[in-house]
């Protein structure tokens, strides 16, 4: 996770208006790990119980609640670590940072693919 997070990091820092690329780079993350948490809350309720999730107003809620434990424990595992993770990933070669950025685009890629499925427009499609 950290060299995802530093090839982010490093990409996000050549954008010349981001004036913090390190928290940009936390925001992504989290959205990405909260996007598969609830798709897969939403996959085990259908798979399981047979249960149809849409989203209300609680469900809202929990979402928000769970963006925000997702944020607390990136920020004190990754974000307050930044200057440790950019001191150790510095001198990595430049084909390691490129894994770390294909790692997380294919790791986006996914999340939002299985993101579709869990959606009832993707499940429809599926049965």
């Amino acid at each position: 996770m950290q060299l995802i997070y530093f090839s982010v990091y490093r990409y996000l820092s050549k954008v010349k208006t981001n004036t913090d690329p390190a928290f940009t780079a936390i925001l992504l993350l989290c959205l990405l790990q909260c996007i598969n948490v609830v798709s897969m809350i939403v996959i085990i309720n259908r798979s399981l119980f047979g249960v149809k999730t849409y989203f209300h107003q609680s469900a809202t809620v929990f979402v928000v609640v769970l963006f925000t434990l997702i944020l607390f424990f990136d920020i004190t595992g990754l974000y307050l670590k930044t200057h440790e993770i950019r001191s150790k990933f510095e001198r990595a070669s430049v084909g390691r940072v490129r894994c770390g950025m294909v790692m997380f685009l294919i790791y986006g890629l996914i999340s939002f693919i299985v993101a579709y499925f869990a959606s009832p427009t993707g499940y429809t499609r599926l049965h």
